[in-house]
This record gives C-alpha cells, sequence and structure tokens, in this order.
C-alpha cells in the first residue's frame, strides 16, 4: 500500500513539474490563461483535445471538437475542486455578453454532477438558463471524494447560439485563438439538480484563449475521428489532485466584490437597527424633539442611498430582476411608509407650534415608525436570504436581541424613576409642606399651589403678619408667583 502511494506521489511531482516547465515557456498576463497546444504537458495530462486551467487550479476545462463535419457538437470535461461552489466557463467571447457558459455545481444528492447551459446577457450579470441547449453527461461524470467533481459531457449543436438580444454567436473551430471566459464562485458548496439553481456572484474570473485545431486536430483515419467523438479524458489517479488543488506559479487572478450589495447590506442594517430605533429612544429618554427630528432626518437620507444601490443590483441577478421577490416587495412598502413617517412628522411638529397642543396625527405618526421598525428588520432577513447570505441573519440576530432589549430596559428605569418622583410630589402637594423637605431646599418653588405660597412665605420670615393681613385698605400683597408656563408634551 505504501509503495502504491509512493508511486502516484511521484508521478504526481513529475506530472506537475512537467506543467511548470511546459507554463514557464508561455506567455501570459494578469488577465489571460492560454491553454496547452500540443505541448508534452497536455499530452501527458490529456487523451486528446485542449486543456484550459484555472491560474489557481480550482477549474479545468478540456474541449474536443469532432472530425466529422457533418455535425455541430463539441466534447468536453469539466473538473472542479471539491470545495468551489461553483464553476463555469463560457464560450464564444472574451467578456460575459452573449457567452454561452457551462456551469458545474454538486448534484441534489452530492454524489454526482450537475451542468446548466446558460446564456449571458448584457453586461455583467447572471446568465440564463437556455433550455434549449442539449447538455448530456456521459459515463465516468461523478464525484471523487475529498478531491473534485468530474463532468464528462457533450453539447448537442453547441457550435452556434442565439443570444438573449437575438444575436447570433458561435466558436470558430479553425481559430488558433478562440476567445473564451471562466469564473469561479467562492467557498462552499452548492447540492442541487435544478438547472435554474440561482448563482452568487463570481469570486473569480478572467479570460483566455485556445487553440481549436488543436481541440479538433487527430491522426487521420477512423480511429482518430471516433475518438475525436468522445470528450477529453484526463488521468484522474496521478493528476486530479494537482490539477485541481495546487497553485500555477506568479499568474494573477481577477477577483471581484459585489461592494454595492455589502454596502447595501451594511447602510440597511445601520439604519434599521441603530440610526431609526436610536432616534426614537432619545426622544422617549429625555423628550430631545430636535435630535430626533435631525437624526431621522440623516437616518431618511442613509436609507435612500441604501435603497437605490439594492434597486442597482436588481438587474445582476435573474431572482431579483423581475422585482417580485419578498425582500423587494416589502422593501418597496417600507420606502413608501418612509416618506410617508416624514411627511407626518413635518406636518404634526407645525401644527404643535402653531396650537401648542398634541395633533391628531401624533398617534399615527409613532406607530407608523414602530411598522416600520418591525418591517425593516424582517426585510433584512429576508434580503440576507435572499442574497445566499443565510449567515449573517445570526449576526443581525444577535444586534437586534441586543439593542432593543437595552434601550427598553432604559426607558422602563426612566418610567419607574419619574413615577417615583411624581408620587413624592403628590405627597408634598397633600400634606402643603412646600417650604423645605429633607435638603431645607425648595428645587421647584413655581409648582407651589397658590392658595399656599403666602402660607409659605409667612412661615419662612418669622415675625411677619398672617398672610390675611392687610396694614391698610389701600394696600394687599402682591400676587403670587405662578412660575413659567408648562407646555403641552409635543410627543405621544
Amino acid at each position: 500500500m505504501a509503495k502504491t502511494w509512493c508511486q502516484r506521489v511521484l508521478l504526481a511531482l513529475a506530472v506537475f513539474t512537467t506543467l511548470a516547465a511546459a507554463q514557464a515557456g508561455n506567455s501570459t498576463n494578469s488577465n489571460t490563461n492560454s491553454t496547452g497546444n500540443g505541448s508534452p504537458s497536455s499530452s501527458s495530462l490529456l487523451s486528446h483535445g485542449a486543456l484550459f486551467y484555472t491560474p489557481s487550479r480550482n477549474l479545468a476545462f478540456a474541449l474536443s471538437v469532432p472530425q466529422d463535419k457533418s455535425t455541430q457538437d463539441i466534447y468536453f470535461t469539466m473538473i472542479m475542486a471539491i470545495n468551489t461552489m461553483w464553476g463555469a466557463v463560457g464560450l464564444g467571447s472574451d467578456s460575459m455578453a452573449g457567452s454561452l457558459m457551462l456551469v458545474v455545481h454538486g448534484s441534489g444528492s452530492g454524489a454526482n454532477v450537475t451542468l446548466s447551459p446558460r446564456i449571458a446577457g448584457a453586461g455583467h450579470s447572471e446568465p440564463w438558463y437556455n433550455p434549449d441547449i442539449r447538455v448530456e453527461a456521459l459515463p465516468g461524470t461523478t464525484r471523487i471524494d475529498g478531491t473534485a467533481w468530474v463532468y464528462y459531457g457533450v453539447c448537442r449543436n453547441c457550435r452556434t447560439w442565439t443570444t438573449p438580444q437575438g444575436d447570433r454567436r458561435g466558436i470558430d473551430v479553425v481559430s488558433t485563438k478562440q476567445d473564451m471566459i471562466y469564473a469561479t464562485g467562492e467557498v462552499g458548496d452548492i447540492w442541487s439538480d435544478d438547472l435554474n439553481y440561482p448563482l452568487r456572484v463570481h469570486k473569480s474570473f478572467g479570460s483566455f484563449t485556445m487553440d481549436m485545431t488543436v481541440a479538433s486536430s487527430g491522426g487521420g483515419g477512423a480511429a482518430s475521428a471516433a475518438l475525436s467523438a468522445s470528450p477529453p479524458r484526463v488521468d484522474l489517479d496521478s493528476t486530479a489532485p494537482q490539477l485541481v488543488g495546487t497553485a500555477q506559479g506568479a499568474t494573477a487572478v481577477q477577483a471581484y466584490r459585489d461592494w454595492k450589495g455589502l454596502v447595501h447590506a451594511v447602510i440597511m442594517v445601520l439604519v434599521f437597527v441603530g440610526a431609526f430605533p436610536f432616534g426614537a429612544f432619545i426622544l422617549r429618554l429625555g423628550g430631545w424633539v430636535r435630535a430626533h427630528a435631525v437624526l431621522q432626518g440623516l437616518a431618511g437620507i442613509l436609507f435612500i442611498v441604501g435603497a437605490s444601490l439594492g434597486m442597482s443590483i436588481s438587474g445582476m441577478y435573474n431572482r431579483t430582476r423581475k422585482f417580485n421577490s419578498a425582500h423587494q416587495v416589502v422593501g418597496l412598502i417600507i420606502f413608501i411608509f418612509v416618506f410617508g413617517q416624514f411627511t407626518l412628522g413635518v406636518l404634526h411638529h407645525r401644527n404643535f407650534k402653531k396650537t401648542q397642543q398634541k395633533t391628531k396625527l401624533a398617534p399615527i405618526h409613532v406607530w407608523l415608525g414602530r411598522l416600520i421598525l418591525v418591517l425593516g428588520v424582517i426585510n433584512g432577513f429576508l434580503g440576507f436570504t435572499l442574497s445566499q447570505a443565510v449567515f449573517y441573519n445570526y449576526i443581525l440576530l444577535g444586534l437586534v436581541l441586543a439593542i432593543f432589549p437595552l434601550f427598553g430596559v432604559i426607558l422602563a428605569i426612566r418610567k419607574c424613576l419619574s413615577k417615583k418622583f411624581d408620587k413624592e410630589n403628590k405627597i408634598v402637594s397633600e400634606t402643603g409642606d412646600y417650604s423645605a423637605g429633607q435638603t431645607g431646599y425648595n428645587l421647584e418653588p413655581w409648582q407651589v399651589p397658590p392658595h399656599l405660597q403666602q402660607q409659605q412665605q409667612h412661615q419662612q420670615q418669622p415675625g411677619a403678619p398672617y398672610p390675611g393681613y392687610s396694614a391698610s385698605a389701600g394696600f394687599a400683597p402682591p400676587p403670587a408667583y405662578q412660575g413659567p408656563q408648562q407646555n403641552t408634551r409635543e410627543y405621544v
């Protein structure tokens, strides 16, 4: 057993050394990678055809074009690292638009491979599944445990195709530099038989050229023609781990980050778990109306920016392109409610300044704000689920369970303290002892009832005449101090 493994390791190292030497002789740049063109490395890996593998060695693609000129079929082999969420190769162009994309990921059982033929639309967006393109899995398609997904297939009538815009695209089987692209997803798993399974945006991508004359060449004769009409066979026993798992030298990989989606998520969480709740909190805590208005206004601006980013990325994905997902529908409702809430707040404040009385709009403003907060948090969970980032739901849940109860506890403590102070003031009012307290100092003299102010003055000035005494009929005591006017609360 040990001897067999030693032989495999030595053979693998020999193959990798040959690949590295062949690569060093080829000219590459940071965004492209050329396939083997009959070099020893290609022949050592393949039975026939042309080969491409990504710089990070997590995806390989081999192509064979039948010598029979009456057919439009192409045979191919795709090998993807087991820990890569999905991988794709696009035929016919050095950009996504109009390319025929062959997308692979794990099957629903996890024991086989699903391949979805898709056509990329205009711009940088998720390609559509095209049921008119027929791809058949051939014997040998399987999952190699702990190593790779392997797909041997034939694509029927795939040398030309029609784009969603109605244009005709295709591959040139006699070109020595046929443009193609590749993309790989993040680290993770997709186990599904759904050919239209929604994909997350790719983590890395790039373009390459393939020598189609190598893909369609042969030694002539019936045996060579039969061999060309089959998928290229890779020696998986000796090369698969190196082919899909070893770094490929200094060639760079183009990385992509969905920054719009990231910023959209951060802003919306900040608005609905931070800014909006805190704005309501400070109004309840201290009655700071101006601070409440300023903070909610800034949060509203952030909300508009976040919503705009969300709308702008909707066209990138098939699941959001029609704007009919639960996250988008609820988001649109919240968008309308937020503008209505700001309108109610402004009208209520203007009317209050005129009348100094609580308006009928106040309870509507309060309860609509509470509804917006609830819908915003729910929509956050819907959004992370829609974007296939379910892990962030736990982070959002943790923030909600930490922040909202904290605000509630603080307000409950304030309410208890307010009741205690109100009770003490009521006791003092009933006994009439407004002269001093335990400290001998009255903090709020203007709250003393008028009928007791003269008594208080008499008690504080020994020797003074009784409050009802008048030195003469023409002189009367000054009116009691009433204190400043106490305004009605502006909020509910």
